[in-house]
């Protein structure tokens, strides 16, 4: 995040080589930038899988399916690098319908310049900060998401496209940061069982992930798209009733091994499955 242009000089340098990359280097392109999530705003989604889901059966979908285009990010303003005002918040607050936004980098990892904001407290806005964060640095405004805090964030963790397992994050007390560095409390979600219709959310925004990074090889051959991801995590929350996307975690997140003891076994045969198929490929 300090210098995405260095990084991908570097990933170009290992894509050139005899080296592979397993996240192929499209997606660390398109992960960088918190755009994205433009991309992933309106998607095609199966209203049928309504029930708690397990990530031990795959098959559990039904074969009568209606889809129907659907939010599944969290609604986002981006915003130009700025030198910000009272009356910019003001707006934000308007154009976002709340009282409480959060603001952060398109391109930032942890938390880092990350301000929450209450519509309550502008006279204790820390200006200097918020200059600093955003005066010559793209960004993003979104609503503050109480489930957050209420019930958690949910981190989904996928294999080769295959879920593996799913923690739940909380912010410690008075806080709204998940991450460990500043308090949050991780906890894996064991049996997995999964709140109605997350894992659906998770699997659109994943399927769509492919086609759309697919879609720059410039072929249309199926043999020639890109395969899944090796590892990708996806952090959704519940907002007005349903689960939505907050980040697509592409580029070497935590995979939170330490609270799985199979999710390392899990990784190793992805991993594995991953080299066979590449090792066929090489043979044609």
């Amino acid at each position: 995040q300090d210098d995405p242009e260095l990084f991908l000089k570097t990933l170009e340098v290992i894509q050139a080589s005899k080296a592979h990359l397993q996240n192929d280097i499209e997606f660390a392109k398109w992960n960088m930038d918190k755009i994205y999530l433009q991309q992933l705003e309106q998607l095609p989604y199966d209203d049928s899988s309504s029930s708690s889901s397990s990530g031990d059966n795959d098959d559990s979908k039904g074969q009568d399916q209606t889809t129907t285009p659907r939010q599944m990010v969290v609604p986002t303003h981006w915003v130009d690098p700025k030198k910000l005002s009272l009356q910019d918040l003001k707006d934000y607050f308007d154009r976002l319908q709340t009282d409480q936004i959060v603001l952060k980098p398109r391109i930032s990892a942890s938390s880092e310049n990350t301000f929450w904001i209450q519509q309550s407290q502008l006279s204790n806005v820390d200006w200097n900060s918020l200059h600093k964060a955003f005066s010559s640095r793209a960004f993003m405004v979104q609503p503050f998401v109480p489930a957050v805090i209420d019930e958690g964030e949910y981190s989904l963790f996928y294999f080769n496209g295959k879920l593996s397992h799913a923690m739940l994050k909380r912010p410690k007390d008075g806080d709204f940061r998940v991450q460990e560095e500043f308090g949050g409390r991780h906890k894996l979600i064991a049996p997995l069982v999964l709140p109605a219709g997350i894992q659906s959310t998770a699997e659109t925004c994943l399927a769509a992930l492919q086609e759309i990074n697919s879609k720059k090889t410039n072929s249309s051959q199926s043999s020639n798209k890109l395969p899944p991801p090796l590892y990708a995590r996806l952090d959704l929350v519940k907002y007005q009733g349903h689960f939505l996307l907050m980040e697509f975690e592409l580029i070497e997140p935590s995979l939170y091994f330490n609270l799985d003891p199979k999710a390392p076994p899990r990784f190793a045969q992805a991993m594995q499955d991953r080299l066979e198929m590449l090792s066929s490929l090489d043979r044609v």
